[in-house]
């Protein structure tokens, strides 16, 4: 049998750690949001009835979406059907739940941006000083090639804070949606 050769992986560095770590989470963190709102869409349309069929049905159709942002338009078009009493009861339901989705919508391309980048150990010091960083500092590269790299290191290099700190920074606001979507779901839930 042939010996195959590979190169060992950057991105196992002690270096990457942080990054992939926080990566993770942001990660993790968004999907959790959407859980969230799986469990919104589902009690907005479900009426809290027992009827298996249509129980299934709804949370089928939530599940069926391979899109995230399919999701939450289907989210939005949901609230603005439910019933008239349900809008007595819970006169700012639909004001809430457009506002974190509005919310969502503009986390979900910084997420994009920072997930799908292409980050690399700055190994040049002339890069490294056109930069603003240290050589052995991590950033994404190929901005020419990868738009998403180019608009994540114009946006961190912008605010002057750390990649890290940013990574961290949606991923909080990420799980801070989430909370948030659980307290609009419990005025439906509780009424």
């Amino acid at each position: 049998m042939a010996k195959t050769w590979r190169r060992p992986s950057p991105f196992t560095k002690r270096k990457f750690k942080p990054y992939a770590e926080a990566m993770g989470q942001l990660a993790l963190a968004w999907t959790d949001l959407h859980e969230a709102l799986g469990d919104l869409y589902f009690d907005t349309l479900s009426n809290h009835d027992n009827d298996p069929v249509r129980n299934l049905q709804i949370a089928s159709s939530w599940g069926a979406l391979a899109s995230d942002r399919q999701k939450r338009n289907v989210l939005e078009a949901a609230v603005q059907w439910i019933d008239m009493a349900r809008r007595k009861e819970c006169p700012n339901f639909q004001a809430d739940v457009k506002w974190l989705l509005t919310r969502a919508n503009s986390l979900e391309d910084r997420r994009n941006d920072a997930l799908h980048s292409a980050l690399q150990e700055v190994d040049n010091a002339r890069v490294a000083e056109l930069m603003g960083l240290k050589v052995g500092d991590v950033a994404p590269v190929y901005t020419i090639m990868n738009h998403r790299s180019a608009k994540l290191a114009a946006t961190t290099w912008r605010r002057g804070r750390p990649l890290l700190a940013d990574l961290r920074l949606y991923r909080d606001y990420a799980s801070a949606l989430a909370y948030y979507v659980r307290q609009v779901r419990g005025t439906i839930t509780l009424t």
